[in-house]
């Protein structure tokens, strides 16, 4: 029976699967560098080289910045302005007096001629140097609930940078004990085609010696030809996954990994899933950004419903100008004057805008509520799942063990009744491929059983690093 396809399907999920997990592209560096990693090293790496983290950490950057800018809204500004003007060409103001008859005696009197009176030059250039400030004294509260709403909104940022670095760490724990599995295969494959080749040289000594015929010849040399194939296939696997590794570790995808940890033997405890269920939705830092996100919507709400009260703001000014206007008669010269005062807005009819605003803020306020709840009930499932997996993976290990020291005694009899006549060529082949793939079992179990602990950790929200 050929079990080609089997091992096949299965180095390429181990292998080419994961490429679908990384994320970004790997960043250009020098070619054949290596790197010893631990898991924590690993992780390390990740926390300070991966696009997506770097990205994620922008994030905090802008939203700090919007919730300073916000602040800072409700601070007293000072605006600077200069301005310079040309004025046309216009003759000098003048003011024509009229002529009049004063009289100075019985039937005798004075006639005074009109005149002309200038009020001044007429001055083409014009300077004005102007500082004004501007204080908020009551906006309807909108500057206070802006600020607490950006507030918010930058700490669900930095819950959000520490769910990204969670999430990031996990996959590359998961990738890490995915190479380690696919190179472990890569061994255990090896070790087949070394096991198939020394029984292809026993049957060639005994068709020699006329006690095995040319038909288990070739049939030894079929199965050695399928061993070398998965062989293959497990080598691709292992570089795939090692490329793989290397995205999310924003390395050149040339990079050699050595692995230094290997799974443990203890078999770890589940705790009880009521407990993991209430430490996840305690510790998980997607609840606590989803939280503040909700928090800044409804302080979103109320700065929106601001715009139906007044504002009131204090402005005063500091002009200095060349020629002043409020200096009669004009004259070029510089005079300095200063103006303060307080203005009030109220937009009394609007066609009902700030209402619909304010509803429109409140839907999407529920639909944040309800991305929590449903938050929630995702996060319990993952918990529930992660659970059974952890559960089944440990009881895995031990079944596959006690498979493997089975398969490793059946092969030994099997060579021993072949080497004494007593078994067929075809018996010891069956053992060969039953010991590859419960030696296989083992490599998978080990491995997701350190996979699931680490799993189980992340969706609980546990900070502590799996070893």
């Amino acid at each position: 029976m050929r079990r080609t396809g089997w091992y096949g399907a299965n180095l390429a999920v181990i292998g080419s699967g994961l490429l679908f997990w990384s994320s970004g592209s790997a960043q250009p560096g020098t070619a054949g560098n290596g790197l010893s990693l631990t898991v924590a090293r690993a992780r390390e790496l990740a926390m300070t080289q991966n696009a997506g983290i770097r990205a994620s950490a922008q994030s905090v950057v802008s939203a700090t910045a919007q919730r300073n800018e916000a602040r800072a809204a409700r601070l007293p500004g000072v605006l600077f302005s200069a301005r310079y003007a040309r004025l046309s060409d216009v003759p000098d103001p003048v003011i024509t007096t009229p002529s009049m008859t004063i009289p100075t005696g019985p039937g005798t009197s004075i006639t005074t001629p009109s005149t002309q009176v200038s009020l001044g030059p007429s001055i083409l250039n014009s300077y004005n140097l102007t500082a004004t400030a501007q204080v908020p004294l009551f906006t309807g509260f909108r500057l206070e609930n802006r600020e607490k709403a950006a507030e918010y909104a930058a700490r669900a940022a930095g819950e959000e940078y520490a769910a990204s670095q969670r999430e990031v760490g996990n996959r590359v724990e998961q990738v890490y004990w995915r190479l380690y599995s696919a190179r472990a295969a890569e061994r255990v494959i090896s070790e087949s085609v070394k096991l198939a080749e020394a029984h292809l040289e026993d049957v060639r000594r005994l068709h020699a010696a006329g006690m095995a015929t040319a038909d288990d010849i070739l049939a030894v040399e079929v199965r050695l030809s399928e061993a070398r194939l998965r062989q293959i296939q497990a080598e691709n696997a292992s570089e795939l996954v090692r490329a793989t590794l290397c995205n999310l570790l924003s390395v050149p995808v040339s990079t050699e990994i050595a692995l230094v940890d290997s799974p443990s033997v203890v078999v770890p405890s589940v705790p009880d899933q009521d407990a993991l269920v209430s430490a996840a939705l305690a510790n998980r830092p997607e609840l606590r950004a989803l939280a503040f996100r909700k928090q800044a919507m409804e302080r979103g709400t109320a700065a929106v419903e601001g715009g139906k009260l007044p504002s009131v703001m204090f402005q005063t000014n500091y002009e200095v100008s060349n020629p002043n206007q409020r200096y009669f008669p004009t004259r070029d010269a510089w005079h300095a004057t200063w103006s303060a005062g307080m203005g009030v807005t109220w937009t009394a009819w609007d066609w009902g805008i700030v209402g619909q605003q304010a509803a429109r803020a409140r839907a999407e306020e529920r639909q944040v509520d309800e991305r929590l709840n449903q938050l929630r009930d995702a996060i319990t499932l993952q918990v529930v799942q992660a659970r059974l997996a952890a559960i089944e993976s440990n009881r895995r290990v031990a079944v596959a063990e006690e498979g493997v020291r089975s398969a490793e005694a059946y092969h030994r009899s099997m060579r021993a009744r072949y080497s004494a006549g007593t078994a067929t060529n075809t018996e010891v082949l069956d053992a060969q491929i039953l010991l590859e793939r419960a030696r296989l079992d083992l490599v998978q179990a080990r491995t997701d059983q350190r996979t699931a602990a680490a799993n189980l950790a992340y969706v609980v929200g546990d900070e502590r690093t799996q070893d």
